[in-house]
């Protein structure tokens, strides 16, 4: 993968950033942004389910906007989750604590991220506490969803980053077609005020994640003007 940046003013080439990573560290960020915007002030606890690439860079922004006391993580493969628990531990400053379920991570927690790969749901709507916030940064199709419908349906606030590429989706999303799709609003608009986020401590919202594809750019003239001004 390479990302090119030019300068807008006279078309000038100011860096190429190469490497797979940008993906990820794009919808991490994205995620952080989600999480200030749509979590509880208040929240201290953080489950993750699901160990991947996208599970460290979402973990590490989260951390970047709130105050975890408790962080506790899972995914199938038990030694996978124990080595992800060590590095980003070390990456975070953190201690996050491998579990041996689902269930056993999300339950009582303010804020669940899932980044799994899985067709099938890995929790149930019933596990997640009022006041929850939920980021769904993997499958979301109605043949393949790592989310539960219900959990789409009892949502207060659901709010996604990229309404073009949803509307992409069409009835392939997990709720086309229904009234809950009509109620997904841009996390940008909630940003700005135009459009509703949470407004009670006790509602569950929910982020669909779908990266903002484009936004790579950005995120590399980021780091460029970050290693310019390292490099000064």
């Amino acid at each position: 993968e390479l990302v090119a940046v030019f300068d807008t003013g006279n078309g000038a080439l100011v860096g190429l950033v190469a490497g797979s990573c940008l993906g990820p560290l794009r919808t991490g960020a994205i995620g952080g942004v989600a999480v200030d915007s749509l979590a509880r002030n208040d929240v201290t606890t953080l489950a993750l389910v699901g160990t991947g690439k996208q599970a460290r860079t979402q973990l590490q922004a989260a951390c970047a906007v709130r105050t975890f006391e408790v962080v506790r993580a899972f995914s199938r493969t038990a030694a996978r989750c124990e080595a992800f628990c060590r590095e980003m531990t070390g990456r975070t400053g953190i201690e996050i604590e491998p579990v041996e379920s689902a269930r056993e991570a999300v339950t009582d927690a303010d804020v669940v991220i899932c980044s799994t790969i899985s067709d099938t749901p890995v929790l149930e709507t019933d596990w997640i506490s009022p006041g929850t916030h939920i980021q769904n940064v993997g499958p979301k199709f109605r043949d393949s969803s790592e989310l539960p419908v219900g959990l789409y349906e009892s949502a207060e606030v659901l709010v996604t980053d990229a309404p073009a590429q949803l509307e992409d989706y069409g009835d392939r999303f997990v709720v086309a077609g229904t009234p809950h799709a009509e109620r997904i609003v841009s996390l940008g608009e909630t940003i700005s005020g135009a459009a509703a986020g949470r407004s009670d401590p006790e509602q569950v919202t929910l982020f669909c994640s779908l990266g903002l594809a484009g936004t790579e750019v950005a995120l590399a003239d980021r780091l460029l003007q970050l290693d310019a001004d390292a490099a000064s």
